[in-house]
Protein backbone atom coordinates (compact mmCIF):
# COMPACT_ATOMS: atom_id res chain seq x y z
CA UNK A 1 0.00 0.00 0.00
CA UNK A 2 0.92 3.39 -1.21
CA UNK A 3 2.13 5.47 2.25
CA UNK A 4 -0.10 8.25 3.00
CA UNK A 5 0.95 11.83 2.48
CA UNK A 6 0.46 14.22 4.96
CA UNK A 7 1.71 17.01 7.13
CA UNK A 8 2.81 16.57 10.56
CA UNK A 9 4.06 18.99 12.81
CA UNK A 10 5.84 16.48 15.12
CA UNK A 11 8.20 15.55 11.98
CA UNK A 12 7.92 18.62 9.97
CA UNK A 13 7.50 21.33 12.46
CA UNK A 14 9.46 24.63 11.83
CA UNK A 15 9.26 24.59 8.13
CA UNK A 16 7.73 26.96 5.62
CA UNK A 17 5.23 24.01 4.83
CA UNK A 18 3.72 24.04 8.76
CA UNK A 19 4.00 27.93 8.24
CA UNK A 20 2.02 27.52 5.41
CA UNK A 21 -0.67 24.66 6.79
CA UNK A 22 -1.05 26.51 9.86
CA UNK A 23 -2.43 29.67 8.23
CA UNK A 24 -4.87 27.76 6.44
CA UNK A 25 -6.02 26.60 9.59
CA UNK A 26 -6.14 30.20 11.12
CA UNK A 27 -8.08 32.36 8.37
CA UNK A 28 -10.47 29.30 8.36
CA UNK A 29 -10.53 29.29 12.11
CA UNK A 30 -12.27 33.24 12.01
CA UNK A 31 -15.06 31.60 10.13
CA UNK A 32 -15.44 28.46 12.83
CA UNK A 33 -16.44 30.90 15.67
CA UNK A 34 -19.13 29.64 17.70
CA UNK A 35 -19.89 27.19 15.36
CA UNK A 36 -19.80 22.97 15.14
CA UNK A 37 -17.15 22.17 12.61
CA UNK A 38 -16.03 18.55 10.48
CA UNK A 39 -12.22 18.80 9.41
CA UNK A 40 -12.26 16.81 6.68
CA UNK A 41 -8.98 14.67 6.42
CA UNK A 42 -7.88 15.86 9.55
CA UNK A 43 -4.22 13.79 9.80
CA UNK A 44 -2.97 13.90 13.08
CA UNK A 45 -5.38 16.45 14.58
CA UNK A 46 -3.60 19.49 14.88
CA UNK A 47 -5.77 21.23 12.61
CA UNK A 48 -8.27 20.30 14.55
CA UNK A 49 -7.14 21.26 17.80
CA UNK A 50 -6.29 24.81 16.29
CA UNK A 51 -9.90 25.44 14.62
CA UNK A 52 -11.14 24.31 18.47
CA UNK A 53 -8.25 26.61 20.52
CA UNK A 54 -9.66 29.44 18.09
CA UNK A 55 -13.05 29.11 19.44
CA UNK A 56 -15.10 26.47 17.53
CA UNK A 57 -17.54 25.24 19.36
CA UNK A 58 -17.05 21.26 18.41
CA UNK A 59 -14.52 19.94 15.78
CA UNK A 60 -15.02 16.76 14.72
CA UNK A 61 -11.98 15.24 12.57
CA UNK A 62 -12.07 12.35 10.62
CA UNK A 63 -9.16 10.50 8.88
CA UNK A 64 -8.84 7.31 6.47
CA UNK A 65 -5.63 6.13 8.05
CA UNK A 66 -6.58 4.62 11.74
CA UNK A 67 -2.98 5.63 13.03
CA UNK A 68 -3.40 9.47 12.39
CA UNK A 69 -6.91 9.23 14.43
CA UNK A 70 -5.26 7.55 17.33
CA UNK A 71 -2.60 10.20 17.51
CA UNK A 72 -5.30 12.62 17.24
CA UNK A 73 -7.09 11.31 19.76
CA UNK A 74 -4.50 11.09 22.33
CA UNK A 75 -4.61 15.05 22.27
CA UNK A 76 -6.06 16.63 25.49
CA UNK A 77 -9.29 18.56 23.64
CA UNK A 78 -12.39 19.26 25.12
CA UNK A 79 -14.15 20.71 21.78
CA UNK A 80 -12.43 17.90 19.40
CA UNK A 81 -13.00 14.37 18.83
CA UNK A 82 -11.67 12.05 16.06
CA UNK A 83 -12.86 9.23 14.11
CA UNK A 84 -11.65 6.93 11.65
CA UNK A 85 -13.86 7.91 8.27
CA UNK A 86 -13.65 7.60 4.27
CA UNK A 87 -14.77 10.97 3.16
CA UNK A 88 -16.92 9.06 0.49
CA UNK A 89 -18.55 7.31 3.19
CA UNK A 90 -19.12 9.27 5.94
CA UNK A 91 -21.16 8.26 9.20
CA UNK A 92 -24.58 9.41 9.40
CA UNK A 93 -23.84 10.01 13.25
CA UNK A 94 -21.97 12.27 12.48
CA UNK A 95 -24.66 14.70 12.55
CA UNK A 96 -24.60 18.22 10.65
CA UNK A 97 -22.10 20.96 10.75
CA UNK A 98 -21.94 24.54 10.38
CA UNK A 99 -18.96 24.61 8.70
CA UNK A 100 -16.40 22.02 7.18
CA UNK A 101 -12.70 22.09 6.32
CA UNK A 102 -11.09 19.78 3.75
CA UNK A 103 -7.61 20.91 2.96
CA UNK A 104 -5.08 18.89 0.61
CA UNK A 105 -7.46 15.98 0.75
CA UNK A 106 -9.36 15.94 -2.86
CA UNK A 107 -6.43 15.48 -5.34
CA UNK A 108 -5.18 12.39 -3.17
CA UNK A 109 -8.52 10.29 -3.32
CA UNK A 110 -10.46 8.26 -6.00
CA UNK A 111 -13.96 9.83 -6.94
CA UNK A 112 -13.52 13.70 -5.30
CA UNK A 113 -16.83 14.66 -6.42
CA UNK A 114 -18.40 11.62 -4.32
CA UNK A 115 -16.58 12.85 -1.41
CA UNK A 116 -17.64 16.75 -1.94
CA UNK A 117 -21.45 15.41 -2.66
CA UNK A 118 -20.71 13.46 0.80
CA UNK A 119 -19.19 16.69 2.74
CA UNK A 120 -21.81 18.97 1.62
CA UNK A 121 -24.83 16.75 2.57
CA UNK A 122 -23.42 17.08 6.28
CA UNK A 123 -23.48 20.63 6.00
CA UNK A 124 -26.46 22.64 7.32
CA UNK A 125 -28.47 24.85 4.79
CA UNK A 126 -26.39 28.20 4.71
CA UNK A 127 -23.62 26.01 6.22
CA UNK A 128 -19.36 27.21 4.54
CA UNK A 129 -17.26 24.73 2.68
CA UNK A 130 -13.74 25.65 2.63
CA UNK A 131 -11.73 23.61 0.54
CA UNK A 132 -8.12 23.48 -0.73
CA UNK A 133 -5.53 21.53 -3.03
CA UNK A 134 -1.83 22.12 -3.19
CA UNK A 135 -1.37 20.37 -6.33
CA UNK A 136 -0.62 22.13 -10.16
CA UNK A 137 -2.32 18.92 -11.85
CA UNK A 138 -5.70 20.34 -10.13
CA UNK A 139 -6.58 23.89 -11.30
CA UNK A 140 -9.04 26.31 -10.24
CA UNK A 141 -11.61 26.31 -12.41
CA UNK A 142 -11.06 21.96 -11.96
CA UNK A 143 -11.49 22.27 -7.91
CA UNK A 144 -14.50 24.74 -8.94
CA UNK A 145 -16.31 22.31 -11.61
CA UNK A 146 -15.74 19.42 -8.66
CA UNK A 147 -17.48 21.33 -6.41
CA UNK A 148 -20.26 22.91 -8.22
CA UNK A 149 -20.80 19.42 -9.61
CA UNK A 150 -21.27 17.82 -6.46
CA UNK A 151 -23.68 20.96 -5.32
CA UNK A 152 -25.82 19.86 -8.50
CA UNK A 153 -25.72 16.13 -7.11
CA UNK A 154 -26.86 16.96 -3.91
CA UNK A 155 -29.43 19.24 -4.96
CA UNK A 156 -27.88 22.21 -2.92
CA UNK A 157 -27.08 25.21 -4.43
CA UNK A 158 -23.10 27.33 -3.80
CA UNK A 159 -22.15 31.02 -3.57
CA UNK A 160 -18.82 31.76 -3.76
CA UNK A 161 -17.37 33.58 -0.76
CA UNK A 162 -14.02 33.93 -1.71
CA UNK A 163 -11.28 32.33 -3.83
CA UNK A 164 -7.26 32.05 -2.10
CA UNK A 165 -3.93 31.14 -3.28
CA UNK A 166 -0.81 31.00 -2.31
CA UNK A 167 0.98 33.29 -0.31
CA UNK A 168 2.67 36.65 -2.50
CA UNK A 169 5.97 35.20 -1.55
CA UNK A 170 5.50 31.87 -4.06
CA UNK A 171 4.54 34.13 -6.85
CA UNK A 172 2.51 32.71 -9.87
CA UNK A 173 4.64 33.16 -12.78
CA UNK A 174 2.84 33.21 -16.27
CA UNK A 175 3.91 29.80 -18.18
CA UNK A 176 5.00 27.98 -14.99
CA UNK A 177 1.71 25.94 -14.33
CA UNK A 178 3.69 24.99 -11.08
CA UNK A 179 3.74 27.79 -9.49
CA UNK A 180 -0.27 28.41 -9.34
CA UNK A 181 -0.05 24.78 -6.80
CA UNK A 182 -2.56 26.23 -4.15
CA UNK A 183 -6.16 26.80 -4.79
CA UNK A 184 -8.52 27.30 -1.88
CA UNK A 185 -11.90 28.17 -2.23
CA UNK A 186 -14.26 29.26 0.78
CA UNK A 187 -18.36 28.94 -0.41
CA UNK A 188 -21.90 28.81 0.92
CA UNK A 189 -24.11 25.78 0.68
CA UNK A 190 -27.58 26.27 0.81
Amino acid sequence: MKPIERFDPDLMGGSLLEAEHLARYRWAGALAEGKRVLDAGCGTGYGSELLASQGAAEVVGVDVDADAIDTASRADSRRATFAVADLRDLPADLGEFDVVVCFEVLEHIREPEVALDRLAAVLRPGGILVTCSCSYHVSAADLLEVVASAAMDSNRSVRILENRGQSKDHPNVLGVPETAYLKCIIVVVS
